[in-house]
């Protein structure tokens, strides 16, 4: 069920952008490479022989290729949760979650070593496989019987799938796992208000950067070698 909305809505915005005429005729030029390529006019135009620079995630993917294309331009680089680059570029996506299922482990191993003062959720349980069981029946409850949350800025249901998508980014950013692991203490405890508002549908919600979902799909399908004729993929290729 949920693979199969996340998909639909995939599919929904790739067809409005391919109703756009502007998106339609230039989305072609949008991806990794045409970045780098700014890059460089960036760095050059402000006088810069060399860049330093610093990437994590998608951004190693884009540090790697600018220096694969530009070696003379690097002076030092870093990059950091580096993605399978290979595998990105032939818009796979087949290796990136290899490790969720660790870091999730990791979320109640650490939370039970910190214990209930640092991590909320602590004070449900001082067994980690204990507290990981604890949650995961949670999810199954919200998945028949999603939660009223009626005191929330915006009242609605706390449910399964906001839940799950919540922690699942949340395994990217372990520097917020104190605040998640107080408002989903306060969810097992039956009061849902914090959650709600933090991470639920709000009617004034617009995001920091409104545009970035759209803009990663494009960079991500313009660098995606879909036709299984294509060469395995290089640098050189992508050029």
């Amino acid at each position: 069920g949920w693979y199969a909305g996340w998909w639909r809505v995939s599919t929904l915005l790739s067809e409005l952008c391919g109703a756009d005429p502007f998106v339609s005729e230039h989305g072609k030029y949008v991806g990794t490479t045409a970045v780098a390529r700014d890059m460089q006019l960036l760095h050059r135009f402000f006088g810069d022989e060399r860049i330093n620079y610093w990437g994590f995630s998608y951004g190693t993917v884009l540090g790697s290729t600018f220096a694969d294309m530009f070696p003379g331009d690097v002076n030092r680089l870093i990059i950091d949760g580096v993605v399978d680059v290979p595998n990105y570029m032939q818009g796979l996506w087949s290796t990136n979650l290899k490790d969720t299922d660790g870091g999730f482990d990791g979320f109640f191993e650490e939370c039970v070593k910190a214990g209930p003062k640092a991590c909320a959720l602590a004070s449900q349980s001082s067994n980690a496989t204990k507290l990981h069981q604890k949650l995961l029946d949670l999810l199954e409850e919200l998945k028949y019987h999603p939660m009223p949350v009626v005191q929330a800025d915006v009242p609605q249901l706390l449910t399964f799938t906001m839940v799950l998508e919540t922690l699942f980014t949340a395994l990217y950013k372990p520097a917020g796992w104190p605040k998640l692991a107080e408002i989903l203490n306060d969810v097992m405890n039956g009061n849902g208000t914090a959650f709600v508002n933090a991470y639920g549908d709000s009617t004034y919600h617009v995001p920091s950067i409104p545009e970035s979902e759209e803009a990663m799909a494009a960079i991500a399908c313009g660098d995606g070698l879909h036709d299984p004729r294509d060469k395995p993929w290089s640098i050189e290729h992508a050029k």
